[in-house]
Parts: C-alpha cells; sequence; structure tokens
C-alpha cells in the first residue's frame, strides 16, 4: 500500500509549486544503531542536516542513523523551502533504569524522594534492589549534613553483564576511552566544551563494576580529573559492610 506523502512548503500560497518538499514520513522512530531512508521528493535539489549528531546523523541521501537515545530533527532543504522529519532514537539495551542524578539536591531532599535508604555513612546513602543487573545506587554528597548536596551518582553492576554494559553506555553518551583505573569515559555533548555530564567505567572488584556519573564543565577540570577512584571505593565498601 502506498504511503501518504507530507506537503511541506514556503507559505499556503505556494502550495503545489515546484519548489515543494514532500516527505512520506514526518517522524521516524529508531533503536541505537538502526538505520532508515528518508524518503523526501522535490523538483529542486534536496540537501539534509541533523540538528544534533550526538542522537542520529544522516547522508547526503537520507539515510538517518540513530545514535544515542534521545530526540532530533533532520532539516531538508532545497533552493526555496526547508522541511523537517523529527527522529526518535530508543535503547536497545536497558541494563538499568536511567538514575535520577539530583545533583545539588539535599540529602533529605533525596531521601524524601525515594526513602528510607539500605544503607547510609555520614557523606554517602545507597538503595539496593535497583536492579537485577545493577543492585545497588548510591549517592554521594559533599559534606556530611542533612543539608550537603549531592555531587555523585554510583551505580554498581555485576560484571556478569560486562559487554552489555559497555554498550548500554556507548548507546547514551559519547564514549572517549579511558585512563589508569578508569576503563572508559563518556559525555553527554560531542563538544566537550558544551557537555555537562561526565560518565566513567571502574572496575570495583571481581564481581562488580563502578558506573560513576558526575557534573562535567571543561573550563574546570580534564574529563578524567573529576574521578577519585580510590575515594569512591572507600565510600562504597563503607556502604556494603
Amino acid at each position: 500500500m502506498a504511503m501518504p506523502f507530507v506537503f511541506t512548503s514556503c507559505s499556503n500560497d505556494d502550495k503545489g509549486s515546484s519548489d515543494d518538499i514532500k516527505i512520506q514520513k514526518s517522524k521516524i522512530e529508531l533503536i541505537s544503531g538502526e538505520t532508515e531512508q528518508i524518503v523526501a521528493t522535490s523538483d529542486l535539489v534536496l540537501s539534509y542536516t541533523s540538528e544534533d549528531e550526538y542522537f542520529a546523523s544522516v547522508d547526503n541521501s537520507g539515510v538517518v542513523a540513530a545514535k544515542r537515545v534521545g530526540e532530533t530533527n533532520i532539516l531538508i532543504k532545497n533552493a526555496k523551502t526547508e522541511a523537517k522529519v523529527s527522529v526518535i532514537v530508543s535503547p536497545k539495551y536497558t541494563t538499568y533504569p536511567d538514575p535520577n542524578l539530583m545533583f545539588g539536591e539535599t540529602r533529605e531532599s533525596v531521601i524524601k524522594k525515594l526513602g528510607t535508604p539500605t544503607s547510609e555513612t555520614s557523606d554517602a546513602i545507597a538503595y539496593e534492589d535497583y536492579s537485577t543487573k545493577a543492585p545497588i545506587i548510591m549517592y554521594a554528597f559533599d559534606g556530611n549534613t542533612t543539608n550537603s548536596k549531592v555531587n555523585g551518582v554510583n551505580v554498581i553492576v555485576r560484571t556478569t553483564y560486562s559487554e552489555e554494559l559497555a554498550a548500554y553506555l556507548a548507546e547514551r553518551y559519547f564514549m572517549v576511552g579511558g585512563s589508569g583505573d578508569i576503563t572508559l569515559v563518556g559525555l553527554n555533548n560531542i563538544d566537550p566544551k558544551k557537555a555537562t555530564l561526565s560518565v566513567a567505567l571502574s572496575l570495583y572488584n571481581l564481581n562488580y563494576w563502578m558506573v560513576m556519573y558526575m557534573p562535567y564543565a571543561s573550563s574546570t577540570y580534564s574529563i578524567y580529573d573529576n574521578f577519585n577512584i580510590d575515594q569512591k571505593k572507600v565510600k562504597i565498601s563503607k556502604l556494603l559492610k
């Protein structure tokens, strides 16, 4: 069965004129890693660009490649007008729920929202049964009072799911490799100067990975300097006792 086309143009007066762009689908839904051809026609030469290649890219012929989880638009232009196709990228992997990071919120606020923690220390709290593959989520604070604020979130993932975990992170973040005790580091933007979140993966022990989420500002520190691995291991070991 033939698919209906969507007509777009500069104005209602131009509808049906030769500079129209006809698009078959105004929205594309893909799983990270998938591709789809945009079907668009015009009497004029068309060009394709992505508003944000962090989420999806497009080549000169209109083939969209889903990169990371989220949404963006593909702009289709000719010499006279333009059209948009919305692209929604969903994850292939759901190793654990995307954490509620709550950076800057107080200890008291976090507990009010999430309930009584399974375990706690003076500067961190933890919740068990986060997911089957990632049994623990931990919130670290910048002090040891009820008004201390969240400055990091750690998710503890079973090493049994190492390969899946790497894919889970790659379909959500721009991964840039590791250094020292850090196996992988990711950002929430292709351009480090625009990134606001850094995510690092480090081995806690033979049974567990630490996935560490922290605020990021390229003007303040390099991508690797924000993670104090030894300090985080001490915090986690105290919570797991």
